[in-house]
């Protein structure tokens, strides 16, 4: 169907008007938006029944992020948003997958971006903590976006859920992205938390948890602050 649809905005058949040009477009987003649902239901059905692949090994959860940033550049930069990364001068790797790892911030830095108004900040901090239960790897994703309900808040993580006062402004998500975060993170040594308000932004919080061993042989040094 998309091919169909490329070959008639290719108006190799004749010249369109500004109405069906409007048409094939939203008709083309629409396709769009059916065959990423279509890869997530795939992508969840294949953990729900047949487990997360999980191959581990130390990853630098930096680059990671790094990584994911420049991913949605073009989506900063058609929005105008920036974002300031802040890090300590040592931060261990992290023992776990890294292709979930990936899967996780650019879900994360995406919906930042998506949810965020234009001329805006995105916030991400990185930070060991050292808790009773021994050091943890902690992630703070911070945006200035539209924030979710509270009264909504509780379906925030459930299949298909979208905050009814982001539908004005964006009505192509799928409702997944979050609940396939939470089903990797519940698959690791990890939670999630997160905070919003109406108007004011959303804060998501990621926790991992870390062998003490590593944290004393795997750090690495760190510039204290980088902008992006």
């Amino acid at each position: 169907i998309q091919s169909f649809v490329q070959t008639i905005q290719s108006e190799k058949d004749g010249k369109l008007s500004s109405r069906q040009k409007e048409f094939i477009s939203e008709t083309s987003k629409y396709i769009e938006k059916m065959h990423k649902m279509l890869k997530e239901l795939l992508f969840i059905s294949k953990i729900e029944f047949s487990g997360l692949t999980f191959q581990a090994k130390p990853v630098d959860l930096l680059d990671v992020i790094k990584a994911s940033i420049i991913k949605y550049e073009p989506d900063m930069e058609q929005k105008n948003i920036k974002i300031k990364l802040g890090y300590p001068e040592e931060l261990p790797s992290l023992k776990t997958d890294e292709d979930n790892l990936k899967e996780i911030f650019d879900r994360l830095i995406d919906n930042a971006i998506r949810y965020s108004p234009p001329q805006t900040e995105i916030t991400i901090t990185l930070q060991v903590l050292h808790k009773d239960d021994g050091p943890h790897l902690w992630v703070e994703i911070i945006d200035h976006g539209y924030g979710i309900p509270i009264e909504e808040q509780k379906y925030l993580f459930r299949k298909f859920f979208r905050g009814t006062n982001i539908l004005p402004f964006d009505s192509y998500g799928s409702g997944l992205s979050l609940f396939i975060i939470k089903l990797i993170i519940d698959k690791q040594k990890a939670a999630i938390h997160y905070k919003s308000a109406i108007n004011q932004g959303t804060s998501f919080q990621i926790d991992f948890s870390l062998p003490t061993p590593q944290t004393i042989k795997e750090l690495k040094p760190r510039k204290k602050i980088a902008k992006k």
